[in-house]
C-alpha cells in the first residue's frame, strides 16, 4: 500500500521555522528592553526616567515566558513570574 504524503510533515517544519523566528524576535526584544531598564536603573533616582524602568522591564516579560516555554528551561521561567511581580510593584509604587 503507497501511502500520499498529506503535507503534514511541510507543516511541521514551517510551523518549526515560525516558532524560530519567534524565538530570534523574543531573543532580540529581550537584549533591547533588558539593556535599556538595567541603563534607566543605573540613572542618578532624581532622574524623570527613573519611573520607567518598571514599565520598560515589565515590556521584556512576555519574551522571556516564551523564550523560556520555547527552550523548556523551568528556572528561567521561575525567575520571569518573580520579575513580573516586582515590576508590577514598583509600576504601582511610582505611578
Amino acid at each position: 500500500m503507497i501511502r500520499k504524503n498529506s503535507g503534514e510533515g511541510n507543516n511541521n517544519i514551517s510551523n518549526r521555522m515560525i516558532l524560530q523566528k519567534i524565538e530570534k524576535i523574543s531573543q532580540f526584544m529581550i537584549f533591547i528592553f533588558g539593556c535599556v531598564a538595567i541603563f534607566i536603573v543605573s540613572l542618578p533616582a532624581t532622574n524623570p526616567w527613573q519611573r520607567w524602568r518598571y514599565v520598560i522591564g515589565l515590556l521584556s516579560q512576555p519574551f522571556w515566558f516564551y523564550t523560556a516555554v520555547y527552550n523548556r528551561q523551568p528556572g528561567v521561567f521561575l525567575v520571569s513570574c518573580v520579575f513580573t511581580v516586582s515590576w508590577i510593584l514598583g509600576i504601582s509604587i511610582r505611578f
